[in-house]
């Protein structure tokens, strides 16, 4: 059986973390009414596990999570490159 991984590098740096938590210490992080989540920083991110749901559910809510982790890292890379070319001029 393939275990969840606990980091996911995306090109050009962007690195997403993988954390599965309690459920005490996941409300805590992300509240009590989700499955999942993506919080964003700068070039970076972490998605938050219930270790409570079975894998199975758990490889859908990564899934369902590393698709909001993949829009924010086009936008990411957008506003980058946007930076850039201002730089560039």
């Amino acid at each position: 059986m393939k275990r969840i991984p606990t980091r996911i590098n995306l090109p050009f740096h962007y690195r997403v973390e993988v954390v599965q938590l309690s459920n005490t210490d996941y409300n805590e992080e992300c509240g009590d009414d989700s499955l999942a989540c993506w919080i964003v920083g700068n070039g970076c991110g972490t998605i938050y596990l219930r270790k409570s749901r079975s894998v199975r559910k758990r490889r859908a809510d990564l899934a369902h999570e590393l698709l909001h982790a993949c829009a924010d890292f086009q936008t990411w890379l957008i506003s980058s490159a946007s930076k850039a070319d201002v730089q560039e001029e």
